[in-house]
């Protein structure tokens, strides 16, 4: 798998609010992001629209000083990978292996990216469990997506 990235770091502006404990940001302007399948040879163009809301990384408190939630040294991979689950763009293996793929291409080092990945194996389930049809058409709608197949794509 490839990804190719419109731009290194989304713009953002906080809400205000927050989930779980964790503030939330706005984008203000569309990221397109592409992903070349290997597997199918397949290219995916993703379009996270601005005024998409997200919580950066979801890394737990006690490691900020470690992965900042905002670094902008993979900000983009935790949008994308926010916008992935919240749509259910692919499953959640897929969405997990998009979200190493884009840490790699934003020059994570192997260890870090394959840390944070983990991260995402192991805890993301929690977060993915939680949808429910309404939330995820909200995320769609907003994407211009109306198919309301769970998950939309499978790989």
């Amino acid at each position: 798998m490839r990804i190719l990235l419109s731009e290194k770091y989304p713009e953002i502006k906080p809400t205000g609010e927050s989930v779980g404990g964790r503030d939330t940001y706005i984008l203000l302007k569309n990221v397109i992001v592409i992903i070349i399948s290997d597997s199918n040879n397949c290219t995916y163009t993703i379009n996270i629209p601005k005024g998409f809301v997200f919580d950066g990384a979801s890394v737990p408190f006690g490691l900020w000083n470690i992965f900042p939630p905002l670094d902008s040294d993979y900000l983009i991979a935790a949008l994308l990978h926010d916008f992935l689950y919240q749509s259910e763009y692919f499953d959640r293996k897929i969405c997990d292996e998009v979200f190493y793929t884009a840490l790699l291409t934003m020059k994570i080092t192997h260890c870090k990216a394959y840390l944070m990945y983990l991260a995402v194996r192991l805890g993301g389930w929690q977060t993915w469990s939680t949808h429910n049809r309404s939330q995820v058409m909200r995320v769609r709608n907003l994407a211009g997506i109306y198919m309301d197949e769970r998950p939309l794509i499978l790989l």
